[in-house]
Protein backbone atom coordinates (compact mmCIF):
# COMPACT_ATOMS: atom_id res chain seq x y z
CA UNK A 1 0.00 0.00 0.00
CA UNK A 2 1.36 3.42 -0.72
CA UNK A 3 1.66 6.07 1.44
CA UNK A 4 -1.17 7.98 -0.85
CA UNK A 5 -3.50 5.03 -0.11
CA UNK A 6 -2.87 4.77 3.65
CA UNK A 7 -3.32 8.50 4.00
CA UNK A 8 -6.99 8.38 1.97
CA UNK A 9 -9.44 9.66 4.51
CA UNK A 10 -12.11 6.83 5.94
CA UNK A 11 -15.75 7.79 6.12
CA UNK A 12 -17.40 8.47 9.07
CA UNK A 13 -14.44 9.51 11.01
CA UNK A 14 -13.18 13.40 11.57
CA UNK A 15 -9.89 13.34 9.56
CA UNK A 16 -6.49 15.14 9.58
CA UNK A 17 -6.24 18.38 7.54
CA UNK A 18 -3.17 18.52 5.96
CA UNK A 19 -2.48 21.93 6.61
CA UNK A 20 -2.99 21.46 10.65
CA UNK A 21 -0.35 18.61 12.06
CA UNK A 22 -0.74 20.43 15.50
CA UNK A 23 -4.40 19.61 16.18
CA UNK A 24 -3.72 15.87 16.22
CA UNK A 25 -2.93 14.68 20.37
CA UNK A 26 -3.96 11.33 21.26
CA UNK A 27 -6.61 10.88 23.63
CA UNK A 28 -5.36 11.13 27.31
CA UNK A 29 -8.40 8.90 28.63
CA UNK A 30 -6.14 5.77 29.13
CA UNK A 31 -3.49 6.98 30.61
CA UNK A 32 -5.75 8.92 33.45
CA UNK A 33 -7.20 5.07 34.28
CA UNK A 34 -4.26 3.68 34.38
CA UNK A 35 -2.54 6.11 36.90
CA UNK A 36 -5.76 5.60 38.72
CA UNK A 37 -5.10 2.31 39.14
CA UNK A 38 -1.27 2.94 40.45
CA UNK A 39 -2.67 6.00 42.71
CA UNK A 40 -5.08 3.09 44.26
CA UNK A 41 -2.11 0.71 45.19
CA UNK A 42 0.45 3.23 46.34
CA UNK A 43 1.33 3.61 49.32
CA UNK A 44 3.41 6.77 50.88
CA UNK A 45 6.64 5.89 53.09
CA UNK A 46 5.70 5.30 56.63
CA UNK A 47 7.80 7.74 57.77
CA UNK A 48 6.19 10.71 56.22
CA UNK A 49 3.28 10.42 58.47
CA UNK A 50 0.56 10.92 55.75
CA UNK A 51 -2.83 9.89 55.60
CA UNK A 52 -2.62 7.95 52.86
CA UNK A 53 -6.39 7.52 52.40
CA UNK A 54 -7.23 11.49 51.66
CA UNK A 55 -4.13 11.60 49.15
CA UNK A 56 -4.87 8.64 47.19
CA UNK A 57 -8.85 9.59 47.50
CA UNK A 58 -7.22 13.40 45.72
CA UNK A 59 -5.20 11.34 43.49
CA UNK A 60 -7.25 8.90 41.94
CA UNK A 61 -10.33 12.07 41.82
CA UNK A 62 -7.41 14.52 39.86
CA UNK A 63 -7.17 11.41 37.69
CA UNK A 64 -10.84 10.48 36.55
CA UNK A 65 -11.54 14.09 35.75
CA UNK A 66 -8.06 14.19 33.94
CA UNK A 67 -6.69 16.92 35.56
CA UNK A 68 -2.96 17.78 33.44
CA UNK A 69 -0.97 18.38 36.59
CA UNK A 70 -0.99 15.13 37.13
CA UNK A 71 0.86 14.11 33.76
CA UNK A 72 4.12 15.57 35.48
CA UNK A 73 7.25 14.19 36.77
CA UNK A 74 6.58 15.21 40.01
CA UNK A 75 3.99 11.96 39.82
CA UNK A 76 6.95 9.47 39.55
CA UNK A 77 6.40 8.31 43.33
CA UNK A 78 3.26 6.25 41.64
CA UNK A 79 4.55 6.07 37.56
CA UNK A 80 8.16 4.84 38.20
CA UNK A 81 8.50 1.72 40.36
CA UNK A 82 11.96 1.10 42.32
CA UNK A 83 12.73 2.43 45.53
CA UNK A 84 15.62 4.79 44.68
CA UNK A 85 14.89 7.97 46.48
CA UNK A 86 12.17 6.57 47.74
CA UNK A 87 10.92 8.90 50.40
CA UNK A 88 11.49 12.11 48.66
CA UNK A 89 9.69 11.43 45.78
CA UNK A 90 7.07 10.37 48.01
CA UNK A 91 7.18 13.26 50.00
CA UNK A 92 7.29 15.10 46.82
CA UNK A 93 4.14 13.86 45.29
CA UNK A 94 1.86 14.61 48.35
CA UNK A 95 3.23 18.48 47.75
CA UNK A 96 2.75 18.56 44.52
CA UNK A 97 -0.90 17.25 45.31
CA UNK A 98 -1.73 19.71 47.79
CA UNK A 99 -0.56 22.47 46.04
CA UNK A 100 -2.95 21.76 42.96
CA UNK A 101 -6.17 20.09 44.94
CA UNK A 102 -8.96 21.87 47.66
CA UNK A 103 -8.07 19.06 49.82
CA UNK A 104 -6.55 19.39 53.79
CA UNK A 105 -3.82 16.85 53.80
CA UNK A 106 -3.24 17.35 57.73
CA UNK A 107 0.23 17.10 58.59
CA UNK A 108 3.39 15.28 57.67
CA UNK A 109 6.77 14.93 59.00
CA UNK A 110 10.10 15.17 57.29
CA UNK A 111 12.63 13.07 58.97
CA UNK A 112 15.33 14.07 56.99
CA UNK A 113 16.42 17.42 54.87
CA UNK A 114 13.97 17.01 51.51
CA UNK A 115 13.33 19.51 48.80
CA UNK A 116 9.81 20.43 47.39
CA UNK A 117 10.34 20.93 43.97
CA UNK A 118 7.91 23.87 42.12
CA UNK A 119 8.57 25.45 38.70
CA UNK A 120 10.97 28.30 39.89
CA UNK A 121 13.22 25.52 41.21
CA UNK A 122 11.53 24.62 44.79
CA UNK A 123 13.22 25.43 48.24
CA UNK A 124 14.84 23.34 51.06
CA UNK A 125 12.82 21.53 53.99
CA UNK A 126 14.52 20.85 57.02
CA UNK A 127 13.34 17.98 59.69
CA UNK A 128 9.99 18.21 61.20
CA UNK A 129 6.61 18.58 61.23
CA UNK A 130 4.51 20.64 58.56
CA UNK A 131 1.16 21.33 57.14
CA UNK A 132 1.48 19.71 54.03
CA UNK A 133 -0.84 22.44 51.94
CA UNK A 134 0.80 25.23 53.41
CA UNK A 135 4.06 23.66 51.83
CA UNK A 136 2.12 23.04 48.53
CA UNK A 137 0.81 26.99 48.32
CA UNK A 138 4.68 27.73 48.65
CA UNK A 139 5.83 25.55 46.30
CA UNK A 140 3.00 27.25 43.95
CA UNK A 141 4.05 30.88 44.95
CA UNK A 142 6.09 31.70 42.22
CA UNK A 143 6.20 30.31 38.96
CA UNK A 144 8.69 29.34 36.24
CA UNK A 145 9.46 32.43 33.82
CA UNK A 146 7.88 30.46 31.01
CA UNK A 147 5.50 27.66 29.92
CA UNK A 148 7.68 24.92 30.14
CA UNK A 149 9.78 24.85 33.24
CA UNK A 150 13.56 24.37 33.63
CA UNK A 151 14.40 21.81 36.56
CA UNK A 152 18.87 22.61 35.73
CA UNK A 153 18.99 19.82 38.97
CA UNK A 154 16.68 17.59 38.22
CA UNK A 155 14.71 17.92 41.61
CA UNK A 156 11.71 17.11 39.96
CA UNK A 157 12.10 13.69 38.43
CA UNK A 158 14.52 11.97 41.94
CA UNK A 159 16.19 9.38 39.85
CA UNK A 160 19.05 8.36 38.50
CA UNK A 161 19.65 9.70 34.64
CA UNK A 162 22.95 10.08 32.79
CA UNK A 163 24.40 13.16 31.95
CA UNK A 164 22.26 15.21 34.55
CA UNK A 165 24.03 17.97 35.96
CA UNK A 166 24.05 17.60 39.57
CA UNK A 167 26.07 14.35 38.58
CA UNK A 168 29.08 16.99 37.88
CA UNK A 169 32.27 16.45 39.63
CA UNK A 170 33.39 19.67 38.92
CA UNK A 171 31.35 22.76 39.10
CA UNK A 172 33.99 25.26 38.43
CA UNK A 173 33.40 29.01 36.98
CA UNK A 174 33.84 27.68 33.47
CA UNK A 175 30.93 25.37 33.86
CA UNK A 176 28.68 27.86 35.38
CA UNK A 177 29.43 30.32 32.85
CA UNK A 178 28.99 27.48 30.22
CA UNK A 179 25.30 26.49 31.89
CA UNK A 180 23.80 30.33 32.00
CA UNK A 181 24.75 30.69 28.30
CA UNK A 182 22.46 27.20 27.69
CA UNK A 183 19.94 28.50 29.95
CA UNK A 184 20.09 31.50 28.13
CA UNK A 185 19.65 29.85 24.50
CA UNK A 186 16.62 27.79 26.62
CA UNK A 187 15.02 30.80 27.49
CA UNK A 188 15.34 32.36 23.53
CA UNK A 189 14.23 29.51 21.85
CA UNK A 190 11.15 28.61 23.74
CA UNK A 191 9.95 32.17 23.40
CA UNK A 192 10.54 31.81 20.04
CA UNK A 193 8.51 29.29 19.88
CA UNK A 194 5.68 30.67 22.05
CA UNK A 195 5.33 33.78 20.25
CA UNK A 196 6.22 32.77 16.16
CA UNK A 197 5.59 29.14 16.32
CA UNK A 198 2.17 29.19 18.29
CA UNK A 199 0.67 26.59 17.12
CA UNK A 200 3.89 23.79 17.01
CA UNK A 201 4.42 25.38 20.87
CA UNK A 202 1.03 24.98 21.90
CA UNK A 203 1.34 20.99 20.86
CA UNK A 204 4.52 20.56 23.15
CA UNK A 205 2.86 22.12 26.09
CA UNK A 206 0.31 19.89 25.78
CA UNK A 207 2.74 17.12 26.27
CA UNK A 208 5.71 18.50 28.36
CA UNK A 209 5.91 20.61 31.33
CA UNK A 210 9.13 19.75 32.82
CA UNK A 211 12.44 20.32 30.71
CA UNK A 212 15.71 19.16 32.44
CA UNK A 213 19.25 20.08 30.57
CA UNK A 214 21.77 17.81 29.76
CA UNK A 215 25.56 18.45 30.64
CA UNK A 216 27.26 18.05 27.33
CA UNK A 217 29.63 15.00 27.32
CA UNK A 218 30.81 13.77 23.67
CA UNK A 219 31.85 16.97 21.68
CA UNK A 220 29.08 18.15 19.21
CA UNK A 221 26.63 15.70 19.12
CA UNK A 222 23.41 16.68 20.44
CA UNK A 223 21.20 14.56 22.29
CA UNK A 224 17.80 14.09 23.90
CA UNK A 225 15.43 11.89 25.88
CA UNK A 226 12.20 10.88 27.74
CA UNK A 227 10.52 7.87 29.20
CA UNK A 228 7.22 6.42 29.66
CA UNK A 229 7.72 6.42 33.04
CA UNK A 230 8.25 10.30 34.03
CA UNK A 231 5.59 12.00 32.29
CA UNK A 232 5.66 15.72 30.91
CA UNK A 233 9.48 15.37 31.56
CA UNK A 234 12.05 15.88 28.49
CA UNK A 235 15.90 15.78 28.98
CA UNK A 236 18.24 17.52 26.10
CA UNK A 237 21.39 19.10 25.68
CA UNK A 238 21.23 22.89 24.84
CA UNK A 239 23.52 23.75 22.10
CA UNK A 240 21.20 25.95 19.67
CA UNK A 241 18.18 27.60 19.73
CA UNK A 242 17.27 25.77 16.42
CA UNK A 243 18.52 22.64 18.10
CA UNK A 244 16.79 23.36 20.86
CA UNK A 245 12.90 23.37 18.70
CA UNK A 246 13.81 20.33 17.06
CA UNK A 247 15.03 18.35 20.00
CA UNK A 248 11.09 19.58 22.33
CA UNK A 249 9.26 18.60 19.22
CA UNK A 250 11.27 15.25 18.78
CA UNK A 251 10.61 14.20 22.82
CA UNK A 252 6.96 16.29 23.10
CA UNK A 253 6.74 13.31 19.82
CA UNK A 254 7.49 10.72 21.78
CA UNK A 255 5.51 11.63 24.92
CA UNK A 256 2.69 11.83 22.43
CA UNK A 257 3.11 8.53 21.26
CA UNK A 258 3.59 7.18 24.70
CA UNK A 259 -0.13 8.68 25.71
CA UNK A 260 -1.76 6.43 22.32
CA UNK A 261 0.29 3.08 23.48
CA UNK A 262 -1.72 3.21 27.06
CA UNK A 263 -4.58 2.68 25.35
CA UNK A 264 -3.09 -0.21 23.08
CA UNK A 265 0.06 -1.10 21.57
CA UNK A 266 0.57 0.27 18.12
CA UNK A 267 2.98 -2.72 16.99
CA UNK A 268 2.48 -6.45 18.03
CA UNK A 269 4.13 -6.95 20.81
CA UNK A 270 4.80 -10.63 19.19
CA UNK A 271 7.14 -8.76 16.93
CA UNK A 272 10.10 -9.26 17.67
CA UNK A 273 12.28 -8.26 13.98
CA UNK A 274 14.63 -5.44 13.81
CA UNK A 275 15.21 -2.81 10.93
CA UNK A 276 17.38 0.12 10.12
CA UNK A 277 16.52 3.34 11.27
CA UNK A 278 17.09 6.77 10.00
CA UNK A 279 17.98 7.99 13.44
CA UNK A 280 19.90 5.41 15.16
CA UNK A 281 23.42 3.22 13.84
CA UNK A 282 21.69 -0.14 15.42
CA UNK A 283 19.07 -1.86 14.62
CA UNK A 284 15.69 -1.12 15.69
CA UNK A 285 12.56 -3.17 16.71
CA UNK A 286 9.34 -1.65 14.53
CA UNK A 287 8.57 0.01 17.28
CA UNK A 288 11.68 2.32 17.27
CA UNK A 289 11.13 2.91 13.47
CA UNK A 290 7.87 3.84 14.39
CA UNK A 291 8.83 6.35 17.37
CA UNK A 292 11.35 7.59 14.61
CA UNK A 293 8.83 7.93 11.73
CA UNK A 294 6.23 10.03 14.30
CA UNK A 295 8.91 12.23 15.58
CA UNK A 296 10.71 12.61 11.91
CA UNK A 297 6.89 13.69 10.84
CA UNK A 298 7.05 16.17 13.74
CA UNK A 299 10.17 18.20 13.26
CA UNK A 300 9.93 18.33 9.51
CA UNK A 301 6.26 19.80 10.18
CA UNK A 302 8.36 22.49 12.65
CA UNK A 303 10.94 23.30 10.15
CA UNK A 304 8.68 23.93 7.26
CA UNK A 305 6.45 26.51 9.78
CA UNK A 306 10.20 27.86 11.00
CA UNK A 307 10.87 28.45 7.37
CA UNK A 308 7.27 30.39 7.08
CA UNK A 309 8.45 32.13 10.31
CA UNK A 310 12.10 32.86 8.97
CA UNK A 311 13.16 32.05 12.63
CA UNK A 312 16.40 31.25 11.34
CA UNK A 313 18.36 31.59 8.29
CA UNK A 314 16.17 30.45 5.27
CA UNK A 315 19.00 28.79 3.79
CA UNK A 316 20.03 26.28 7.35
CA UNK A 317 16.49 26.20 7.60
CA UNK A 318 16.05 24.55 3.99
CA UNK A 319 18.85 22.24 4.42
CA UNK A 320 17.68 21.12 7.85
CA UNK A 321 14.29 20.51 6.23
CA UNK A 322 15.34 18.58 3.15
CA UNK A 323 17.89 15.87 5.33
CA UNK A 324 14.65 15.12 7.47
CA UNK A 325 12.40 14.95 4.84
CA UNK A 326 14.53 12.61 3.12
CA UNK A 327 14.85 10.57 6.67
CA UNK A 328 11.13 10.83 7.39
CA UNK A 329 10.75 9.09 4.03
CA UNK A 330 12.81 6.50 4.43
CA UNK A 331 11.39 5.47 8.19
CA UNK A 332 7.51 5.93 6.34
CA UNK A 333 9.12 3.08 3.41
CA UNK A 334 9.82 0.82 6.50
CA UNK A 335 6.43 1.08 8.34
CA UNK A 336 4.64 0.56 5.66
CA UNK A 337 6.27 -2.58 4.16
CA UNK A 338 6.08 -3.75 7.34
CA UNK A 339 1.95 -2.51 8.29
CA UNK A 340 0.94 -6.12 8.65
CA UNK A 341 2.32 -5.80 12.09
CA UNK A 342 0.61 -3.14 13.00
CA UNK A 343 -2.39 -3.80 15.44
CA UNK A 344 -5.38 -1.84 14.75
CA UNK A 345 -4.33 1.07 17.01
CA UNK A 346 -1.11 1.22 15.34
CA UNK A 347 -2.65 1.55 11.99
CA UNK A 348 -5.07 4.40 12.48
CA UNK A 349 -2.03 6.07 14.20
CA UNK A 350 0.36 5.72 11.24
CA UNK A 351 -2.80 6.80 8.85
CA UNK A 352 -2.53 10.21 10.77
CA UNK A 353 0.98 9.59 10.79
CA UNK A 354 1.54 10.00 6.84
CA UNK A 355 -1.19 13.40 7.04
CA UNK A 356 1.46 15.30 9.40
CA UNK A 357 4.49 14.09 6.98
CA UNK A 358 2.76 15.50 4.05
CA UNK A 359 2.05 18.88 5.39
CA UNK A 360 6.00 19.66 5.41
CA UNK A 361 6.02 18.62 1.39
Amino acid sequence: MTSKEMAKPTAGRADLSFNQPWSWRPSPSAWFERLAELADRWEPSAELGLDSGIIQHALIGAAETRMTWLRHPCVSAITYPGLENRLQRDFQLAIWAAAHTDTAFGPITVPEPLWAWGPDGGYPVAPGTYDVDALGERTLSSASPGALALDVWARSINVSFIQLWRDAETYEAAHQADLRGELKLFLRASTAMEKRLVDCFDWVAAAVQVVVPLRQTSGEHSASSSSTQLPGTVFLTLQSELQIVEALVHESAHQHLYTAEAESPLVDPSHTATYPSPLRSDPRPLRGVLLAFHALAYIAASYFDALEQRLVATTILERQLQEVRTQLQEAEHIILANRRYLTKAGESFVERTVYVGQYSA
